[in-house]
């Protein structure tokens, strides 16, 4: 019997890896909210009794946003009450990995440090920011014990008008089912190095 290795099982696999990295359920660098103060943005709400500030790139107190083209959050608004930031809901999975991604800095008006927590799915970080701490990619993960529905919530600790600057966030769920890139990539060649194997093999007969 002759064994085959058709092109659409290439195909297939390659697919399947490619689908397996496009994993980002939720994303927001506010660049499309209009900058004020004691403001949510689009999609998030603010609790705690407190406020958060929409800050744009360029603007009166000299803050700095991750980039030039997008806004960012002040974690404490102009209520002498820092507001509890919430995402808008999102679904997890049981047993998936979850990891969130964001982008913290300090305040870089005043000689404080903000205590900005963090949390996720059951997870919490605690980070201690001073003024000058330049724009940070952090990270926090979590793994579900039962399929759920949560949010990310960012909380700053100083209570003056003055708080620490969130940027980009996005959340990505990869299963641990889900194969790494190099393993896609071995897998794409080694389905195509035994197809042209068989093909020589034939071709010699």
């Amino acid at each position: 019997m002759k064994s085959r290795i058709a092109p659409s099982l290439i195909l297939s696999a390659l697919l399947f890896c490619a689908g397996a990295q496009a994993n980002i359920i939720y994303s927001d660098n506010f660049s499309s909210d209009t900058p004020a103060l004691n403001e949510a943005p689009s999609g998030w709400t603010i609790g705690n009794g407190g406020t958060v500030d929409i800050i744009a790139p360029v603007n009166e107190w000299g803050l700095k946003c991750e980039s030039a083209s997008s806004t960012c959050i002040d974690l404490d608004g102009s209520s002498y009450k820092s507001g509890l930031l919430s995402s808008p809901n999102m679904a997890l999975n049981q047993g998936d990995i979850y990891t969130v991604m964001f982008e913290l800095a300090g305040n870089q008006r005043l000689n404080q440090t903000d205590i900005v927590t963090v949390t996720f799915g059951g997870a919490t970080v605690i980070l201690d920011l001073a003024e000058n701490a330049p724009w940070t990619t952090y990270s926090i993960s979590a793994i579900p014990t039962k399929n759920e529905t949560t949010n990310l919530t960012f909380l700053d600790s100083s209570n003056n008008d003055v708080g620490a600057l969130l940027g980009d966030v996005s959340v990505d769920p990869a299963s641990a089912a889900i194969p790494e890139p190099g393993t896609c990539a071995l897998l794409g060649l080694g389905l195509l190095v035994a197809t042209l194997v068989r093909r020589k093999g034939i071709s010699a007969r």
